[in-house]
């Protein structure tokens, strides 16, 4: 689904995420594993929870807004939406 995450052998491809994080090249976490992003962090400390990292090097929040338009109408849910937006 493009979305940056971890490969191991217990991830599941899902629509279902309680959190999504979504912003520019600092949220996709360029030139890093997942496991060393600000989200990969955050998924390991809550393991519990299914969490989806949509960023994309040079984003902007229009395109934010088309793409989780694009998701939602495919199907995707989630509980909460962070929008990190990068000065």
């Amino acid at each position: 689904m493009g979305f940056k995450s971890y490969c191991g052998d217990d991830s599941k491809i899902t629509t279902n995420y309680d959190l999504v994080f979504i912003g520019d090249s600092f949220t996709e976490g360029i030139g890093l594993p997942f496991e060393e992003t600000f989200v990969g962090i955050i998924s390991r400390n809550f393991p519990e929870l299914r969490i989806a990292n949509m960023g994309v090097s040079s984003y902007s929040p229009s395109f934010y807004l088309t793409k989780v338009k694009y998701y939602i109408q495919n199907g995707f849910s989630f509980n909460h939406l962070i929008v990190y937006i990068d000065i």
